[in-house]
């Protein structure tokens, strides 16, 4: 954008947003906008009619990330992303000031309950959090909180990047990108075994314990390139190149086992748009590719998949707040449990259609939720189910949350 607070004319008007804010929040969806508070373009009038050149790291767009002379490690939170991206320089107390209140704009006059951070390591702490306390401290109260999700971009084990920014005072949630990338390696690329999974999970559970944060599981985002492609084998170029579309049978029953993790395991789904089709897509900007306008069989069916799986989650509070634990955790079986007192939840996924030995389950009816299909383990015990990328969601026989 060319301006701090007003909407692209291309993307509609004011009374646009308002009526899509209503109509949502009259659905019970709550929304979120994508905050950009590291830089502006050049074109921007902050950077344009600055009166001081100390207002930015630079001016003359030399210091761009990932060159030669301005690495990410040393120069991240300097360095601009493109020559013409001028990166705030949000150490001064009045850019800082300016970021605050411009987020809390856009907060209150569309009523909307949280912002995406974007590229939140690229600045400092102090700023971030000065944006977070200058929204909570005017608009929130009992009956309106507010959620902020930051975009730390790690990879494998980045838990302490990830726990830096959380906190009271900080930011409410994190996407997981730890958990991601075992998402990736364990399904798309098979490198490893599904207990890397569980694994994550476990470490995960340590480092942000005490946080309070509830953290964004996804399969991926614009920064990387697309799962489908992933799975298909077909991510590679420079970005520019568009990967082909998907059209092996296994890569969207790879799609629909990943999603269907990222809506049982703990943690709040987060679906990048294209992934619900099993879109494809090679790095950046490939990565962004437009939405098709028409859908083919395969992605239809993978687009009901996803939205039943929705569905069952927000019916089911074992799947949104229960407690997890690993029954079975081995390179071809994830089997866990999420329960709280009233209420479990049994996920059986399983990777591959080789022998696998009985799993031990709490002895029960139940029927899978997502099919309605019946499973007795009266005694704890259940046959492996036979096929690949099997997974399956047993709630007790006469829980309502079993979809029709």
């Amino acid at each position: 954008p060319k301006a701090a607070r007003s909407i692209e004319a291309a993307l509609g008007t004011e009374s646009d947003v308002d009526e899509l804010v209503r109509e949502a929040h009259a659905r019970g969806i709550r929304i979120l906008f994508d905050l950009v508070p590291n830089h502006v373009h050049s074109e921007h009038p902050y950077f344009t009619e600055r009166s001081e050149d100390t207002a930015f790291n630079g001016t003359d767009g030399t210091c761009v990330c990932g060159s030669a002379a301005c690495p990410w490690d040393t120069n991240i939170q300097t360095c601009w992303f493109a020559p013409y991206l001028p990166d705030n320089n949000g150490r001064r107390d009045d850019i800082a000031r300016r970021e605050a209140a411009d987020a809390t704009w856009w907060l209150e006059r569309f009523g909307i309950d949280g912002l995406r951070i974007d590229a939140v390591p690229m600045m400092t702490r102090a700023l971030t959090r000065r944006i977070v306390w200058g929204a909570r401290n005017r608009l929130e109260h009992p009956g309106h909180p507010l959620f902020f999700l930051g975009e730390t971009f790690t990879g494998p084990g980045g838990y302490a990047d990830l726990k830096y920014q959380l906190g009271p005072q900080g930011l409410s949630s994190q996407f997981h990108f730890p958990l991601m990338w075992a998402l990736r390696y364990s399904i798309a690329n098979e490198s490893v075994g599904l207990d890397e999974i569980d694994r994550v999970l476990a470490e995960s559970a340590e480092a942000f314990r005490g946080s309070g944060a509830v953290l964004g599981t996804m399969i991926g985002n614009h920064d990387v390139t697309r799962f489908a492609s992933e799975s298909a084998g077909t991510a590679g170029g420079d970005g520019w190149t568009p990967a082909p579309d998907p059209v092996d049978p296994e890569v969207f029953e790879k799609q629909a086992f990943a999603l269907g993790l990222v809506f049982t395991l703990p943690g709040a789904p987060v679906v990048y748009y294209g992934d619900e089709v099993a879109l494809a897509g090679a790095r950046d900007p490939d990565s962004r590719r437009v939405f098709p306008a028409e859908l083919d069989a395969l992605q239809q069916r993978t687009r009901e998949r996803t939205e039943r799986l929705g569905r069952l989650r927000k019916c089911s509070v074992a799947l949104r707040r229960g407690e997890y634990t690993a029954l079975t955790s081995t390179p071809e079986q994830l089997v866990f449990t999420r329960e709280t007192p009233e209420s479990r939840a049994i996920v059986i996924a399983q990777r591959s259609g080789a022998t696998n030995p009985p799993l031990t389950i709490p002895p029960g009816n139940y029927r899978d939720a997502l099919t309605g299909l019946p499973f007795g383990a009266e005694e704890g015990k259940l046959p492996a189910p036979a096929g690949s990328w099997t997974l399956l969601v047993l709630l007790p026989s006469d829980d309502p949350c079993i979809l029709p």
